[in-house]
């Protein structure tokens, strides 16, 4: 196929420019601010996790894992269960 053009292009093309452009950009999505809002998400659970059961307000060094242990299985709990009730809502 041959296109015939009217006139003949007046301005200058930045070959090196454009295909760098795409080079850059090759494989990536457009950005946006979900991560950083998911981020903010599990930062506020694990801050109102542990400042309402403190593992620090014990001494005995077994009171203080097993507290750690409950807050990580509460976070984990709930995590999961809002798989599921994403999985299986209608």
């Amino acid at each position: 196929m041959v296109y015939e053009l009217e006139t003949k292009p007046s301005g200058k093309i930045d070959l090196v420019g454009q295909l760098w452009q795409d080079y850059k950009t090759a494989g990536t999505r457009d950005r946006s601010s979900a991560g950083l809002v998911v981020i903010a998400v599990w930062v506020f659970d694990i801050v109102t996790t542990f400042a309402a059961r403190n593992p620090f307000d014990y001494t005995a060094p077994f009171m203080i894992l097993g507290c750690i242990l409950f807050n990580i299985g509460t976070m984990m709990a709930g995590e999961i269960g809002f798989a599921i009730w994403r999985l299986t809502k209608d």
